[in-house]
């Protein structure tokens, strides 16, 4: 046992010989006890040198009021000395906190009481997962089983009444594959408590909310595993790196939350034929520099630190082949890992982006971007509330490192206010003008499907058909099939019949051309707008199958 060489008994101090922190203890008290317990008094409780000499013993008075003191506060009061006690299991050893005061075993002892009293008052669980609530949920459903390992669904009762739980369909592929999802309340296995799947309304978006009630001891693994979920949305969303077609559908946040309400259609990308898109070749140089070329060759882009966030405008008569660029864009986005999302209403451009950076890199294609401006108390050039909303969402891309292309349709581009076409809200502004000479002939053979040799001059055919629309040529193509048909040369189509059916379509379109009647004459060439989209939209699936799924 060590021997105080200055004092012997009493209250006295101690000071370490290595570190020089200072400390005290009532000598004749801690020899009653035991040996052992008089030892550790001479243990320095800062860096645990042993045998550490007495150097000062108090006065009768200091000893007597310091004892005092300590008798006379309780342990309650002795433990708010102490703030933010945290129990930290690590190494072989209790450590009692030693500021602003040293604690003494008794305050240690009941300051773990009353951690085992916290850690086992029960404790709430309200967590918003942003996304698409079906999509969160099955990454809630993935984190979940990785942490516990298995769950339980546990039926909900209420006013005697028991639910089941619930197993619903997420389609997550375009050929309409789907996997199970829980939903409802769920039992964990080491968990006490339970957790609960359910939707909500927040800011006018349907959004997956975890709900639940468990022991604060068991806190941080939920949470922790909840934060995984987010995490794992964020890297394996169902909808990352496809091609689906969306609508937002605002809700009063009084309404009711159908979880399945806004999700995302898969497009069907396997019955896109991106051969056909044949376009002139400067304007194919421009949509593949400025749009095909940030996909195919991102890593690339990456590493020569330019920005992969662009906003481009495709404009051009109906049916020229902005919505077969669409088309093949989504079949290039999916080769690439990159996410394509078709929005068909452009006043929704702003929710389309939040799930663009959701899951990013992401290509957003809005059609007919013209149709902001175009409301009865809004003249064309002119400036609307939905046409500011949209300028706002573009210019809030302004972080280096978002990942989202924009690209824009329209038909009518002297209909864009021009603080839409200025540089730094668009980067490129391309026209897709009507096939020339040279692409009309590359249409026709490609339409021919075999059907026509490699040898027969199709000069005359390309001079009469340039600067009409592919579906015109396409047209051009099948009619002269017939004719071969009806000559006995079905598998045979020459430049002579070809050239007879140019001829006949150049009659038709010439109808087409001529002045209407004053009164039916906005009439008439809207109708003519919308038969010429229906057939390039024809042209562009091919089968006339739909495309979304």
């Amino acid at each position: 046992m060590p021997r105080d060489d200055k004092v012997t008994g009493g209250w006295h101090k101690h000071k370490c010989s290595k570190c020089g922190h200072v400390w005290g203890h009532d000598g004749k008290e801690t020899q009653k006890v035991s040996p052992t317990l008089y030892a550790l008094a001479h243990k320095c409780p800062k860096c645990r040198t042993p045998n550490n000499i007495a150097v000062e013993q108090t006065t009768e008075h200091t000893m007597a009021t310091a004892i005092t003191e300590k008798n006379e506060r309780t342990v309650e009061e002795r433990m708010k000395d102490f703030k933010n006690i945290e129990v930290i299991n690590a190494g072989s050893q209790i450590i009692l906190p030693e500021n602003p005061t040293p604690m003494d075993l008794e305050t240690g002892a009941a300051w773990l009481l009353a951690k085992k009293a916290e850690e086992e008052s029960k404790a709430g669980i309200y967590e918003v997962i942003e996304g698409v609530p079906l999509d969160a949920a099955h990454a809630f459903i993935q984190s979940l089983r990785k942490t516990f390992g298995w769950i339980k669904t546990k039926p909900e009762t209420f006013l005697w009444i028991e639910t089941p739980p619930k197993l619903l369909g997420v389609v997550v592929n375009p050929e309409g594959a789907t996997v199970q999802v829980p939903w409802g309340q769920f039992e964990i296995p080491g968990v006490d408590g339970f957790l609960k799947t359910t939707s909500a309304v927040i800011d006018g978006q349907i959004k997956l909310v975890i709900t639940g009630e468990v022991k604060h001891k068991n806190l941080r693994a939920v949470n922790q595993m909840i934060q995984d979920a987010r995490e794992y949305l964020k890297l394996h969303s169902i909808y990352k790196g496809m091609a689906v077609k969306v609508k937002f559908t605002e809700v009063d946040d009084d309404a009711p939350a159908n979880p399945f309400l806004n999700q995302p259609k898969f497009i069907k990308t396997g019955e896109i034929r991106p051969d056909e898109l044949v376009f002139n070749e400067d304007t194919e140089n421009l949509v593949r520099v400025n749009l095909w070329a940030i996909i195919e060759h991102l890593e690339a882009v990456r590493r020569a630190q330019i920005p992969v966030k662009r906003g481009i405008l495709l404009h051009g008569r109906p049916g020229t082949g902005k919505t077969l660029a669409a088309l093949a864009t989504a079949v290039l986005s999916v080769k690439n890992a990159v996410t394509f999302i078709e929005l068909g209403d452009p006043k929704q451009l702003s929710e389309a982006i939040h799930f663009a950076r959701q899951n990013a890199p992401a290509v957003v294609f809005v059609e007919d971007i013209d149709r902001l401006d175009r409301g009865e108390d809004n003249a064309f050039g002119g400036r609307s509330d939905y046409f500011n909303e949209v300028l706002n969402t573009v210019d809030g891309l302004t972080g280096k490192n978002e990942e989202v292309i924009i690209v824009f349709t329209t038909n009518y581009v002297e209909r864009i206010n021009p603080a839409m076409l200025r540089p730094g809200r668009l980067d490129a502004v391309i026209e897709i003008d009507p096939p020339n000479a040279k692409s009309v002939e590359r249409l026709i053979r490609m339409y021919s499907r075999g059907m026509l040799d490699e040898k027969e001059d199709l000069a005359p055919v390309g001079s009469i058909l340039q600067g009409e629309i592919p579906a015109v040529v396409r047209e051009v193509v099948e009619r002269a099939k017939l004719t071969a048909i009806v000559a006995g040369r079905p598998k045979t189509i020459t430049a002579t019949d070809l050239r007879v059916s140019a001829v006949g379509m150049r009659k038709h379109l010439d109808l087409l051309k001529e002045t209407p009647k004053k009164e039916y004459g906005d009439d008439i060439e809207r109708a003519a707008e919308l038969l010429v989209e229906g057939l390039g939209k024809i042209m562009a699936n091919g089968s006339g199958k739909a495309l979304v799924q």
